[in-house]
């Protein structure tokens, strides 16, 4: 498994090398690393000799290696505040790691824009607030930045500011008791397409954020005893509490139930399973088959065609999106890209199926254009990567 971001590793690594502090292994890590690297082999070598870290400075200090440094710290600032609160509290060491440090991001930095200036410069920026509601009676309204505002029944429907909010009449109960069953609710669509979310507020106060290339259905006015709605593609679900109504969520994998609780469904057609992923509350997830799981938060349900589990997951992992975090641990390329399609609406091409294996660990802002991510990928040594329209092509990176 590769960390996405390892400059910090990489620095501590030949640090410990060159002030013979390294273990046996990794002695022979730091001695792979810079046989991949035989430039940097060459910039190391002259660490070793006398004056050093002035030697350092002045080397890089025309790569504006400060500027690079202040840059990648704010990238993985999760990873490395972690790393530099465990790092040995001495002069000679910090010292040290931070000439190293200096030197791998010039060598970094300088190799990302030799590679740039190879290819072809296309940007595929980040998605955006947009969706497509389909009333009751079939009509359709485009939603992006234009504000909204419409009546169905008793029910006051506005959009504004990425939110679509159904607000019931005051003098109405969020809930009416009706004579016949939640058949004769009306409902809407709100359909997400690549490249886009958003959210909605529904009638009873619940808000669930839609992520891209998903389709929430659901009552213009929830009626009956129960809150029904249907999922297709991931949601985050943020329920208003009422013990009286349950909030059900179908997916073509079952059904969770809540009362009142915080939770995210990936449930995506492709998928090979529905992830539903508790972050505060407690919900049940049941299959059509009748068997089902109760999850406390930080637990997870995973529902496939033959049988539902549940386990432990690091929560962030899966509900950072709705805060603009894409968060992975252990997670493979093909995976990670799949996310990536749908939110930057384009197609990725491996031009070796090897590489959809491959596993990464990192934190990366979701808002970014795609350069800067697949940038990321690229200086782990593993891929490159050139865009053609909205295609990205992924290759074996060749020395």
């Amino acid at each position: 498994m590769r960390h996405l971001f390892h400059i910090h590793e990489d620095a501590e690594l030949l640090t410990k090398q060159l002030t013979k502090e390294a273990t046996g292994d990794e002695s022979l890590q730091a001695h792979q690393l810079l046989k991949q690297h035989p430039r940097l082999n060459e910039e190391i070598k002259t660490l070793r000799k006398g004056r050093e870290l002035e030697q350092a400075f002045q080397t890089y200090s025309r790569y504006d290696s400060q500027k690079a440094y202040r840059r990648f710290l704010r990238q993985i600032q999760p990873v490395a505040a972690q790393k530099l609160h465990h790092r040995r509290n001495h002069y000679r060491w910090y010292a040290a790691t931070a000439a190293v440090m200096l030197l791998l991001i010039g060598f970094y930095m300088i190799n990302r824009n030799e590679a740039k200036e190879k290819k072809e410069l296309v940007i595929l920026t980040p998605g955006e607030a947009k969706g497509m509601l389909e009333l009751a009676n079939g009509e359709q309204i485009g939603v992006e930045k234009q504000e909204l505002s419409i009546v169905e029944g008793d029910i006051q429907v506005n959009y504004k500011q990425g939110t679509l909010s159904y607000i019931p009449a005051k003098q109405q109960p969020i809930h009416q008791e009706p004579d016949k069953n939640e058949k004769n609710n009306d409902y809407n669509k709100f359909v997400i397409p690549k490249g886009g979310e958003n959210t909605v507020v529904l009638s009873d106060g619940t808000t669930v954020h839609l992520n891209s290339d998903s389709k929430l259905t659901y009552p213009v006015h929830f009626k009956g005893k129960h809150r029904i709605v249907m999922l297709e593609g991931e949601a985050f679900f943020d329920v208003a509490e009422d013990p009286v109504h349950p909030f059900i969520v179908r997916t073509h994998y079952g059904e969770v139930c809540v009362l009142g609780t915080a939770f995210n469904i990936d449930a995506y057609p492709g998928n090979e399973a529905c992830y539903t992923t508790l972050a505060r509350g407690k919900v049940r997830v049941s299959t059509p088959l009748d068997e089902f799981q109760e999850l406390t938060p930080g637990e997870q349900a995973i529902v496939r065609v033959d049988r539902i589990e549940k386990r432990n997951v690091d929560i962030e992992d899966y509900v950072g999106w709705i805060n603009g975090i894409f968060s992975f641990h252990g997670e493979t390329l093909y995976n990670i890209m799949s996310k990536l399609e749908r939110w930057y609406n384009m197609e990725v091409i491996y031009e070796d199926p090897a590489l959809k294996r491959l596993t990464y660990t990192g934190t990366i802002k979701r808002y970014e254009n795609i350069n800067s991510f697949l940038d990321a990928f690229e200086l782990t040594g593993d891929l490159t990567y050139r865009i053609q329209g909205r295609c990205v092509h992924l290759s074996n990176k060749t020395e």
